[in-house]
């Protein structure tokens, strides 16, 4: 990871800032710096003929359009902006291993407004733990996005995969706007514009919290929406002057990596009224941290297995509940990413951002284990569980609760051809009225299932009851009813008594196969 000294960033950025106001003249230039010192650790001399490079293409650019005000600005400040650079400049960059984000170390503070950085009192409490945390301004283009963001991982990963090097701080603004070119991803996912739009008009109201060296621990999207403002031509010029100076919460220096894990955790685990991470993402980093509990130990028995799950519902500030069912979500939600990657041959990518979409889905393909469920009809059916991957993949389910109908469907075979039907529709709104028509057929079918069977589960309870003693029914007396379950008895009977013909009730008569109800005299 690259460390520098804000001033050093700062001249980075001033320089740069020169440039894209006539980038025009120097696009190619800047980027190639941009690129090359992200790819390779460069000497002073290269960075030198780099720069350089830029500031000639620029004056001679300047020139050729007869604007020698800003050629003269360029050739006076060349000397100074670049010995002011490159004395600053080393050689430590290392590639991170998610994004080649910059920290600051440490990134101060200022004041604005009238209002000087201090102490936030009393300390914020973070997931049960006291941090200490200073609040004042800085200049929101001296903070870098988080390329550690959990919420960011697939898309990092797919930009990765797509241009063979991780994502540098322009890119996960890029990422973040929708403006990445990335398949998959819905439209404006993090819904940036709106949060521009406010930030514009009343700044950001809530401060993004950094930690001591700099790095980003949460408000990726506010950074985000406010360079979009700063970047945007859509915005006034007072406007991007809330955009600029943000009020932020930087950690004390004496603040540990576990308060620092203690932030992300409470903003993103414990309910808030900011956008909190996806579901799929939560499940994914419970997932993956009882995947690595479990390699820790061996042949763990049922009481280690809950003590575990126990701590990570502590660690996550979440339920037991909740933690037994991430694993399990995730756990389909692999099986659904292996059969798009593996049978479907879908792009990696695009299959984790539909898992995403539709991660509420698996919370139900995984209700009902026992015979006559959802999750045991579908493993029963090795084609039907295809069929409904294949169509929760392309959208065709309208929402979530038509996944419990799917256990009548299975064995219906009029049922199951609208489902298949619908599998080959092109027509999202067809393919979702097929779907609704296979549940509507399979559960009328129920219906009718139960009506009949019903008829022959009344014949063998009069049979029962006509066989036991009418001692039985004596409450009180050893080994009879229960007081509970005869008043249950007599209930029932009277809720029917309504639907017994009429001719029934004035002679207290009964069919020849029939004994009069228990209790009543013939």
């Amino acid at each position: 990871m690259t460390e520098t000294t804000q001033d050093l960033q700062r001249g980075y950025r001033l320089l740069f800032d020169i440039f894209r106001s006539i980038s025009e003249d120097c696009t190619e230039d800047l980027e190639r710096i941009r690129r090359e010192g992200l790819a390779n650790p460069m000497t002073s001399s290269e960075v030198k003929h780099l720069l350089t490079t830029c500031f000639d293409a620029a004056c001679r650019g300047a020139r050729a359009r007869a604007d020698l005000a800003t050629a003269r600005q360029l050739e006076e400040r060349r000397d100074s902006i670049l010995a002011d650079v490159l004395a600053r400049s080393t050689r430590e960059s290392t590639e991170s291993t998610s994004s080649p984000e910059v920290t600051v170390s440490p990134l101060r503070l200022e004041s604005r407004h009238g209002v000087d950085p201090h102490p936030v009192q009393p300390p914020p409490v973070f997931h049960d733990r006291r941090v200490n945390v200073m609040e004042g301004f800085v200049d929101v283009r001296d903070i870098r996005l988080s390329g550690s963001n959990k919420r960011l991982q697939i898309h990092i990963d797919q930009f990765r995969a797509l241009h063979g090097r991780p994502p540098d701080a322009d890119d996960l603004v890029s990422v973040i706007t929708s403006q990445a070119n990335l398949s998959g991803p819905k439209a404006d996912e993090f819904e940036i514009t709106a949060l521009a739009r406010s930030i514009a008009a009343g700044g950001v109201r809530r401060p993004p919290i950094i930690s001591h060296r700099g790095n980003l621990l949460d408000g990726n999207r506010r950074i985000a929406a406010c360079l979009h403002v700063l970047q945007s031509e859509d915005f006034k010029t007072g406007e991007k002057r809330r955009a600029q100076w943000i009020r932020v919460w930087q950690l004390d220096q004496a603040t540990t990596p576990d308060d620092e894990n203690a932030v992300v955790v409470s903003l993103n685990f414990e309910p808030d009224c900011k956008v909190p991470w996806p579901e799929y993402v939560k499940g994914r980093i419970i997932y993956e941290e009882w995947r690595t509990a479990l390699e820790l130990e061996d042949q763990p028995s049922t009481v280690r297995l809950k003590v575990i799950k126990k701590e990570l519902a502590s660690k996550f500030a979440i339920t037991v509940d909740r933690v037994n069912r991430y694993i399990e979500m995730v756990k389909l939600a692999n099986e659904f990413e292996e059969h798009h990657r593996n049978v479907r041959n879908k792009n990696t990518h695009e299959v984790q951002h539909r898992t995403n979409d539709y991660f509420q889905y698996f919370d139900e393909l995984g209700k009902g284990r026992s015979p006559g469920g959802v999750n045991h009809t579908i493993n029963a059916d090795d084609s039907f569980k295809s069929l409904v991957y294949d169509l929760l993949y392309d959208g065709k389910f309208r929402n979530f609760t038509q996944i419990r109908g799917l256990k009548h469907v299975a064995n219906d075979d009029e049922a199951r051809g609208l489902l298949l039907d619908a599998k080959e529709q092109t027509d999202l709104e067809e393919a979702q009225k097929r779907v609704h028509q296979a549940l509507h057929v399979a559960g009328a079918a129920q219906v009718m299932e139960r009506k009949i069977g019903g008829n022959k589960r009344i014949e063998t309870f009069v049979k029962w009851l006509r066989g036991v003693p009418v001692e039985f029914f004596s409450v009180g007396e050893p080994g009879a009813v229960t007081e509970n379950n005869l008043r249950a008895l007599h209930t029932t009977l009277e809720l029917i008594q309504g639907h017994f013909p009429t001719e029934w009730n004035q002679s207290r008569s009964y069919p020849s196969d029939a004994s009069p109800p228990v209790g009543r005299k013939t």
